[in-house]
């Protein structure tokens, strides 16, 4: 397909399926403006949400807050007593994220970890099933966050992961430059795991860098 046409489709769906809520729009851009390259496109975003009205999970774990633009789009198609945990362990972004989930609507469902994710998956005793996971976060752990969903996902339970391309690394058969050799083996790793069918049923969206979705069976 050319770029051409590939432009015209992309910008006549989301002017169709993507008209975001004023505050959730200007969320958006703020992420844009200053972490052009970390932010979850409007349609990724979009699918979220798709995925959270369709399932209603109870609980939602995240993995990479970021400011938090997934984590409150999520909330928003939740049912009131949903709750989100996320984990972010960038002090600057656990930061921003807190003010955003008191500025913003949902945010109260919404309960931000600041540290080191895999210490306190250690640590914290889970007392309910987890209904749903999201994993936008190190790439070099997602494997590790895979090992935690193993366990603590529900039957049936949803796992959704954003940058399963590795921004085309995948696909190459040596590690590129600008990526470690860390993230390119983890990336490798998940998405062959993610495709045992006697464990999930999984289909990657083919978005610019993919977006892997996984029933637990």
């Amino acid at each position: 397909m050319r770029l051409e046409q590939k432009d015209k489709i992309s910008s006549y769906r989301e002017s169709l399926y993507n008209p975001e809520q004023a505050w959730l729009a200007e969320l958006h851009e703020s992420l844009i403006d200053q972490r052009r390259f970390m932010q979850l496109g409007v349609t990724e975003v979009r699918f979220l949400q798709f995925l959270v009205a369709l399932y209603q999970p109870k609980l939602i774990v995240e993995f990479g807050t970021l400011i938090g633009y997934s984590a409150l789009a999520m909330a928003q198609e939740l049912n009131e007593d949903g709750r989100i945990i996320t984990f972010e362990s960038n002090p600057e972004h656990v930061a921003i994220a807190q003010k955003h989930f008191k500025k913003y609507p949902g945010g109260h469902k919404i309960m931000l970890m600041g540290g080191d994710a895999h210490q306190q998956l250690r640590e914290i005793k889970w007392e309910q099933n987890v209904d749903m996971v999201f994993i936008d976060a190190d790439k070099g752990g997602y494997p590790d966050y895979l090992n935690w969903a193993e366990e603590n996902l529900k039957p049936g339970g949803l796992i959704v992961a954003d940058n399963t391309l590795l921004f085309g690394a995948v696909l190459q058969d040596k590690k590129p430059d600008g990526v470690s050799m860390n993230s390119y083996k983890a990336m490798q790793e998940f998405n062959l795991r993610l495709a045992d069918k006697t464990k999930y049923l999984a289909v990657m969206i083919p978005s610019d860098e993919g977006v892997t979705v996984a029933i637990k069976r």
